[in-house]
């Protein structure tokens, strides 16, 4: 009887931390902020009129109703015109996108590089967005992938990100952009979109000029 009274109790102690650590995780996986998980930032100005940036917290990722990023898929559906056709061609661990020739996917074979990668890039792009805007607004900035883009015989470092602007007024806009690794200059944007409009007088939607950011819109 005893024997059978410890099995009974060693069986409801396991069934009672099977449950405990179950619901620990969801606990844990409902807190845990898909911001983090998406490696998103957010640019906003201090006080100061400083540009910070942080990681974007989950309340920020709610509200912005950020979209899913654009993934690279075999059957080429949602991809921008200017990305390499499937299968993707690839050469220091970055797909290569443009007028591409099969021999660069090659690493042996000699390409000109017209830049280098900056750590900063994604800082240096931004400060020059957030110059542009009110101390209310943020900037939320995601990278989805690392590219090479061919032109004329030689090679770009860029990366695809996406970028979403939350405004005071709870607005969101969002588009797809090709930023220059080195400086962090906004080569070429697409997929513009706007979220949510919630008063009946849209927020000006203020992109830094051609001249100082190379923002080409297509």
């Amino acid at each position: 009887m005893r024997r059978i009274l410890t099995f009974i109790f060693s069986f409801l102690i396991a069934v009672g931390i099977t449950i405990y650590s179950k619901n620990k995780n969801q606990i844990e996986n409902t807190n845990r902020s898909p911001a983090s998980q998406a490696e998103w930032k957010t640019f906003s100005k201090n006080n100061l009129n400083e540009v910070v940036t942080h990681q974007t917290t989950k309340e920020e990722y709610i509200k912005a109703k950020i979209p899913t990023p654009l993934q690279f898929s075999e059957d080429n559906h949602r991809q921008p015109s200017s990305l390499a056709p499937s299968s993707f061609l690839s050469r220091n661990n970055r797909k290569l996108m443009g007028n591409v020739d099969a021999k660069y996917a090659d690493n042996d074979t000699k390409l000109e590089m017209i830049n280098t990668v900056s750590p900063d890039w994604k800082e240096l792009m931004g400060n020059d967005l957030m110059r542009f805007q009110s101390a209310e607004t943020k900037i939320m900035v995601r990278e989805d992938a690392p590219l090479i883009k061919l032109e004329d015989g030689k090679g770009r470092f860029v990366e695809q990100v996406t970028i979403t602007f939350l405004m005071a007024t709870g607005t969101t806009n969002s588009f797809k952009a090709l930023v220059d690794s080195e400086s962090g200059r906004i080569l070429e944007t697409w997929d513009k979109t706007i979220h949510e409009k919630i008063h009946e007088h849209r927020e000006v939607f203020i992109l830094p000029d051609v001249n100082e950011s190379g923002i080409v819109t297509r």
